[in-house]
C-alpha cells in the first residue's frame, strides 16, 4: 500500500497522489479522529493477491473522508468497513472502478452512524452499496444527495449478504435526495439474501433511465428472510426499464416477505413496461400504495395504481435536460398526502409550500 495509518489519534492524510499501488492507496485501521481529504488515488490495488480497497477505512471512528478523487482502480473505490462508526464520506469523486464506487459494510462487526453525502460516482460496476456481508449489524446509515450514473449494475444498493451461512442485519438506512441516472440495471435496489432488514426509507430520490427497475425491492431467499418498515415516498421516476423485459419499469415490489411497506407520493412517468408492480404474494395488510402519479398505466401483469392515484403528465419543466421540477399547472401540486412525507424536498425547500404536499421529489414554489 502507499499510505497506512494504524491505531492513530487525530491524524490527517491530505493532498497526496498515489499511483499504481499494489494494494490500497490509503489504508486506515483502528484510528480515532481521522481525516482523509484532497487526495488523488489512481490505479490502486493492482495486486492479484488479496488486494484491499483504494481508500480502505476499518475499525475506525470519528472519521472524515472528504474531497478525494479515486479513479481507474481495481477494487472498491472507498470502503468503510469492519466496525467503523461515526463518520462522514462526502464530496468525493469516484469513477472508472472495476467494482464498487463506495462501499459501507459492517462485515462481521457493528458499523453505524455513517453519512455518505454529495459524492459523484460514475462508470463503476456499481456505485454505492450498504451491506452486512458477514453477519455484523449495520445501522443508522444515511446515503443522501449523491449523484450516481453510468454504472454497469445498480446505482444504490442496500444489500444484506455475501456469506450465505450468516444472518445479515441491517437497520435504519435512509436513501434520500440522490440522483440516479442511466444505470445498467436498477437505479435503487433493496434486497434480502438473508435475515434481518428493517427501517429502510427511500425519499426525494430522482431515478431515470435505468436498464431495469427504477426502484426494486427483492427477496433472494426461499421466503424465510425478514424485511419490515419500508417507506418509499416522494420519489420521481422517469423513463426506467430500458431493457424492455421482466422487471423493467419504475417501482417493482418483488418481495413477499416485506411488511409495513408504503409507496406514496411518487411520480412514475414514461416507464417502458410498468409504473408500479406488486407481486401477488405480498401479505394482505402489509402494503399501502396511494397518492402516486402514474403517467401511462399499461396494465402490465401485476401492475397496480393504488388508491387516490393521479393520472396524467406531471409537467416537468424539462425532463430531457434533467430538470424534474414541476410547472405551475402540474396535477401533482397539493395532491399528495402529508403522512410520512419528508419535511423538505430534493432541493431543501420546506414542505408544504401550498395548501398540501406535492407529489414527487420537488415541492412547487412561486
Amino acid at each position: 500500500m502507499a499510505i497506512f495509518a494504524n491505531e492513530s489519534q487525530n491524524i490527517t492524510i491530505g493532498n497526496n497522489k498515489t499511483i499504481n499501488s499494489r494494494n490500497s492507496g490509503i489504508m486506515a485501521w483502528g484510528d480515532n479522529g481521522l481525516t482523509i481529504h484532497g487526495n488523488d488515488i489512481y490505479q490502486a490495488c493492482t495486486s492479484d493477491k488479496g488486494p484491499q480497497e483504494c481508500i480502505s477505512v476499518s475499525h475506525s471512528n470519528d472519521f472524515i473522508i472528504i474531497g478525494n478523487t479515486v479513479h481507474d482502480g481495481f477494487m472498491e473505490g472507498i470502503d468503510v468497513k469492519n466496525g467503523a462508526f461515526t463518520g462522514l464520506v462526502s464530496g468525493n469523486t469516484v469513477y472508472n472502478m472495476i467494482r464498487l464506487g463506495i462501499y459501507i459494510d459492517a462485515w462481521a462487526e457493528h458499523a453505524y452512524s455513517i453519512v455518505v453525502s454529495e459524492n459523484i460516482v460514475y462508470n463503476c460496476l456499481e456505485d454505492i452499496r450498504v451491506n452486512s456481508e458477514n453477519g455484523g449489524l449495520i445501522e443508522d446509515i444515511k446515503v443522501r444527495s449523491n449523484l450516481v450514473y453510468n454504472n454497469t449494475g445498480c446505482g444504490i444498493w442496500v444489500n444484506a449478504g455475501g456469506v450465505k451461512t450468516a444472518d445479515h442485519p441491517v437497520n435504519n438506512v435512509l436513501i434520500g435526495g440522490n440522483f440516479c441516472r442511466n444505470n445498467g440495471e436498477d437505479g435503487i435496489r433493496i434486497s434480502t439474501p438473508e435475515n434481518g432488514k428493517t427501517n429502510i426509507t427511500l425519499e426525494n430520490n430522482i431515478v431515470t433511465d435505468s436498464g431495469r427497475s427504477g426502484i426494486i425491492v427483492s427477496d433472494f431467499t426461499d421466503g424465510t428472510a425478514t424485511m419490515g418498515s419500508l417507506p418509499i415516498v416522494n420519489n420521481t421516476l422517469y423513463n426506467n426499464g430500458l431493457k424492455d423485459n421482466w422487471g423493467c419499469g419504475d417501482i417493482f415490489m418483488n418481495a413477499g416477505i416485506a411488511t409495513n411497506v408504503l409507496i406514496r407520493n411518487n411520480i412514475a412517468s414514461k416507464n417502458h413496461l410498468f409504473s408500479i408492480v406488486v407481486i401477488s404474494d405480498v401479505a394482505a395488510g402489509e402494503l399501502t400504495v396511494d397518492y402516486n402519479l402514474i403517467d401511462d398505466f399499461k396494465d402490465y401483469n401485476e401492475e397496480i395504481t393504488g388508491d387516490y392515484w393521479i393520472k396524467g403528465n406531471p409537467l416537468f419543466i424539462d425532463a430531457e435536460a434533467e430538470n424534474f421540477q414541476i410547472e405551475a399547472a402540474s396535477p401533482v401540486i397539493d395532491a399528495g398526502s402529508t403522512m410520512k412525507a419528508p419535511l423538505m424536498d430534493f432541493s431543501g425547500v420546506p414542505r408544504p409550500q401550498g395548501s398540501g404536499i406535492d407529489v414527487g421529489s420537488f415541492e412547487f414554489s412561486d
